[in-house]
This record gives C-alpha cells, sequence and structure tokens, in this order.
C-alpha cells in the first residue's frame, strides 16, 4: 500500500512538473514571440537629402520616430521627419525656368553601412506644400515602405531593426511647360531666319545670272 501511495505522489509531481513546463513554454512565447508595433528615434542627422534642389529644405527637429506598424495590406516600416524651408520658391533663382512642385522624390532606409535596405513611398505634395512657406517654416513629412510588399511581420521586424539611416534623393523641382515652349519658338525662329537668309541668297544669285544672261544677247 505504501509502494502503491508513493507512487500516486511521484505520478502526480511528475504530471505538475510536466504541466509547470508546458505553461511556462506557451507564456514564454507569447511574450517574446507575439507580432507587436513598436518605434525608435534616430538622430535627424542620419537623414540626407540629395538632388538638384536638396538645398530648399533641410531635416530639423533634432530627431525623428521610425515605426514598426500592422496594416490591412500587412506590416509596413514608417518614419516621420520633420523638414524645414531654406529657400522659398519665389527666392530660387531663375525660378521661371521651374514649376513650384518636384518631380518624383525617391527614398530608401539605411542599414549601418549605409546601404539602402528599402525603398520608401513619399507624398511630394507635403514638400509642395512648404515651398510656398516662408524660411524656417516646417512640415512633417511621412515616409512608408511601399503596401503592395504586403510585408510579414518577421520581413517588416528585419528592416525595422537594421534602418539606422534615411536618404531622400532626387529632390528635383519640375522644369516649367513655358520655358520649354518659349525654347521651341526660339528655335523655329532661328531656323525660319536661317531659310528665309538662303532663300534670299538665292534670289540674289538668280538675278545676277538674269543680268548676266541678258546681256550676253
Amino acid at each position: 500500500m505504501k509502494k502503491f501511495t508513493s507512487f500516486l505522489s511521484i505520478a502526480a509531481m511528475a504530471a505538475l512538473l510536466i504541466f509547470c513546463i508546458g505553461c511556462g513554454s506557451r507564456s514564454g512565447k507569447k511574450s517574446g514571440g507575439e507580432p507587436k508595433e513598436e518605434s525608435k528615434s534616430l538622430p535627424v542627422s542620419s537623414v540626407t537629402l540629395k538632388g538638384k534642389h536638396a538645398n530648399l529644405f533641410k531635416p530639423t527637429g533634432g530627431k525623428y520616430t521610425v515605426s514598426l506598424v500592422n496594416t490591412n495590406d500587412g506590416w509596413e516600416v514608417r518614419a516621420k521627419i520633420t523638414i524645414a524651408n531654406k529657400t522659398p520658391y519665389d527666392k530660387i533663382k531663375d525660378n521661371h525656368k521651374y514649376e513650384c512642385e518636384l518631380e518624383s522624390v525617391l527614398g530608401y532606409l539605411l542599414n549601418s553601412s549605409d546601404v539602402e535596405i528599402e525603398s520608401l513611398d513619399i507624398d511630394e505634395d507635403e514638400l509642395d506644400a512648404l515651398l510656398l512657406g516662408g524660411v524656417d517654416d516646417e512640415t512633417t513629412i511621412t515616409c512608408k515602405t511601399y503596401g503592395y510588399h504586403h510585408f510579414t511581420y518577421e520581413q517588416a521586424k528585419e528592416i525595422f531593426d537594421k534602418t539606422v539611416g534615411i536618404i531622400i534623393s532626387d529632390i528635383e523641382l519640375s522644369e516649367s511647360d513655358d520655358d520649354d515652349d518659349d525654347g521651341k519658338s526660339k528655335l523655329f525662329s532661328d531656323d525660319a531666319a536661317d531659310a528665309i537668309d538662303a532663300a534670299k541668297d538665292i534670289i540674289e544669285v538668280e538675278t545676277d545670272l538674269l543680268k548676266a544672261l541678258g546681256g550676253m544677247l
């Protein structure tokens, strides 16, 4: 009887130990493995602006936020950066050559080796509006990985963890259509003038030839 009781005690303790281990394992998975949104701050010095008209703007604010977010189309990495106006559109030299808007701006997330790890979708309208403001006016732009990638949590998390900087490139104003038309008109006028001069030369040669022939008759 005592042996049977001891056997039951040992069996009960073993079952309890297995139950505790299982609970601990499930608890650890829940706390460490569940997808979750998060964010981090990076120094604004890690933002680089490039392009023909990049000097119109400057990143400001000391720091900016990079976030890992869950959307209806999957996970995305997003950044919110404060940009200040350095030179208003009406102060740009030869601004008549350009529209008060930017061409398609490109953006990339960078890793610690300054390698581009993912492209960013940037709304140029936010920067276009800033062009109309005064010096030191600011706006906050949102950059995000493209939703069509439909990143899983693991994919987006890896990108988020590796991100240490951002580059915004191809910052260039759109060329003015009026300026293009003026250039075409000038080119057409030059061609027409050359044709007229050539015609005059031909007429003069023919006139001289007729006079010579007339004298010979």
